[in-house]
């Protein structure tokens, strides 16, 4: 399938020079050859300058090139390459995976009629959630990173026989097991279909060119320091896994691969990266917040690998603050990312957005544009210029982006409006608190009751509710206290580490009333 893969892109892959990286190209390039990417009407681009300065005297909101794109700030600036840029703002920290992917010995098998994976096979085995990759063990679900067991993803479907690259349309599982079907129109540039996380609503299926794909992979070499070895811990049957084949094949090197067959294990991810790290490097992974926990539990040989690689994509679900600073604590490169799949993937890194992206608020609503960009929604109109996300967005004074919270989250209590977000930051940095996740369940005096969901790092001795409430109380308000604390013994997800928060509230509801 990385062939399948390959082919699809070819179209956008660029043609190295000799003794050159096709990767490598200067700072504030558009990762295609091309220069960064203009502001919008904010300002003039200021060509020349180097990466990230600021505009000499300009306007606040001038352009600048050679650096991140960011606007929405104090002044309502629009950015093109400079976060040093007056009235301008920085971008920050969120959660979309960057990288992973589902492997198999063989080709692809639609339907899984060769029957489940076998760990170390003969090739050929099917592939239970993903793509695959010759030459790699099959890798299934895991209940940190769940893969559709109604997905047979990893197909290369000819989708109207006319994809963006020669007929052919890479399919990286679309939600219910439904087939991608005819592609007309606009349509008919996509490179890959590939389903949202469906985590708040109904999945949908997002329609990517190679070239979006392309100026991710290239953009996020550049961001981290040249193209490397990426080692596969998570499956493809969402963005962040299809990223790690398309980096892999960017930068010209097979990807390592992590058997997940048997779940998400520390000695598992030792036991993968080994041999990566034994190449010349640098050495790349992406994973989600429960597996990087994982790692940095205990010191042993999972934590003593993950040390060894020069940068960890962590997404897919926001990271609790303290799992950041034990991890870093640890000696652990942790590069934190935002994006989601219409964005092929994380596009903003440890808060700036990648070369050439740009990122704005709008009433409080998280805004991007740029090369990265996917075409459409299959069966809706083509996307514009700018991508209005679920997110909402806040503005620090140090001149980031704190994501708030999806806007269809927001919990109206006594007509209070009560960010979980927020509510989950300081939860998360408690003492004893291992997981958390807070909703909004019906209340007859309340409208909606606060309810924190918590998993606790000891069961046999969680933390103390009211000790709990006290600190929300304390560092939120006192709208925002939890009525009631619930303690789960793990929290269910969908898609990639995603907590799934319509079964958190059944379950705490059926917890409280049952």
């Amino acid at each position: 399938m990385l062939d399948t893969l390959r082919e699809a892109l070819a179209p956008a892959l660029p043609s190295p020079a000799p003794g050159r990286p096709a990767t490598d190209h200067p700072a504030g390039s558009s990762g295609l050859g091309g220069p960064a990417i203009p502001g919008d009407s904010a300002g003039p681009a200021v060509p020349g300058g180097p990466a990230g300065s600021a505009v000499p005297g300009g306007p606040a909101g001038s352009a600048v090139s050679g650096g991140p794109a960011i606007s929405g700030g104090p002044a309502g600036s629009a950015v093109s390459g400079g976060s040093a840029v007056s009235g301008g703002s920085a971008v920050s920290g969120g959660s979309a995976v960057s990288g992973g992917s589902a492997v198999s010995g063989g080709s692809a098998v639609s339907g899984g009629s060769a029957g489940p994976a076998v760990p170390g096979g003969p090739a050929g085995p099917a592939v239970s959630g993903g793509l695959a990759v010759s030459g790699g063990p099959a890798v299934s679900g895991d209940p940190a990173i769940p893969a559709d067991p109604a997905v047979s993803g990893g197909s290369a479907a000819a989708a109207g026989g006319s994809g963006g690259s020669g007929g052919r349309v890479v399919v990286a599982g679309l939600p219910g097991g439904r087939e991608l079907g005819r592609l007309v129109g606009w349509e008919r540039r996509a490179a890959l279909a590939v389903s949202t996380s469906g985590s708040t609503g109904a999945a949908k299926v997002v329609l990517l060119s190679a070239e979006a794909l392309v100026a991710s992979a290239e953009l996020t070499h550049a961001r981290l320091g040249g193209p490397g070895t990426w080692l596969l811990a998570l499956p493809t049957t969402h963005i962040a896994g299809v990223q790690v084949l398309v980096r892999s094949i960017v930068a010209g090197r097979e990807p390592g691969v992590m058997d997940l067959a048997a779940g998400f294990r520390a000695s598992g991810f030792a036991a993968a990266a080994r041999p990566l790290l034994a190449t010349p490097g640098p050495h790349y992974t992406a994973l989600v917040p429960t597996q990087l926990a994982r790692l940095v539990a205990t010191e042993g040989p999972g934590l003593a690998a993950i040390r060894e690689f020069d940068a960890v994509l962590i997404g897919g679900a926001a990271t609790p603050p303290s799992l950041l600073d034990r991890a870093r604590r640890a000696g652990v490169n942790v590069v934190t990312t935002y994006g989601m799949s219409e964005t092929a993937g994380g596009c903003v890194y440890d808060g700036h957005p990648l070369d050439g992206v740009r990122v704005r608020l709008v009433d409080q609503r998280v805004e991007i544009a740029g090369p990265t960009l996917a075409l459409g929604y299959q069966g809706g109109e083509p996307f514009g210029e700018w991508f209005t996300t679920g997110d909402l967005g806040r503005i620090t004074a140090g001149g980031t982006l704190e994501i708030i919270g999806r806007a269809d989250d927001v919990i109206i209590s006594g007509g209070e409006n009560v960010s979980p977000h927020e509510v989950e930051r300081v939860l998360a940095g408690q003492p004893g608190v291992h997981e958390v996740c807070v909703v909004g369940v019906p209340d007859p005096e309340w409208g909606q009751a606060v309810v924190a969901a918590v998993v606790a790092e000891d069961p046999d001795a969680p933390p103390d509710p009211d000790a709990l409430r006290q600190a929300v109380h304390d560092r939120v308000g006192r709208f925002a206290m939890p009525k009631r604390v619930v303690f789960l013994a793990e929290l269910p997800t969908r898609g990639p580490g995603k907590v799934d928060r319509a079964a958190v509230a059944r379950a705490v509801v059926a917890r409280s009333f049952g």
